[in-house]
């Protein structure tokens, strides 16, 4: 996928960038943005994104939904979690 989106120039790969949440858009339960601090200099940035790739893997990709506000925690009373359930379906889905 890296090397169709570095053709775009649009696209713009950022290193040394920590992502620290998500801006959701309840209403249009869309991802409207990211924060993310440079490591290098300690500054906060938010981004905007018209489209946004989790690519943190199974784990750290519902990190990043849960502390945004997106999908449900786990429910003991009931064993739902939306928000891992779908992930790791999803990706254990993709060849």
């Amino acid at each position: 996928m890296l090397p169709v989106l570095l053709a775009d120039e649009r696209f713009e790969l950022r290193t040394h960038a920590y992502v620290k949440d998500l801006v959701y858009d309840k209403q249009a339960r869309k991802v409207k943005a990211v924060r993310y601090v440079d490591t290098r200099s300690g500054e906060e940035y938010e981004q905007p994104a018209g489209l946004v790739i989790l690519g943190a893997y199974v784990f750290n990709n519902v990190l990043l939904m849960r502390v945004s506000g997106i999908g449900e925690p786990y429910d003991p009373a009931s064993a739902r979690a939306r928000s891992a359930r779908t992930t790791a379906t999803r990706s254990a889905a993709i060849p």
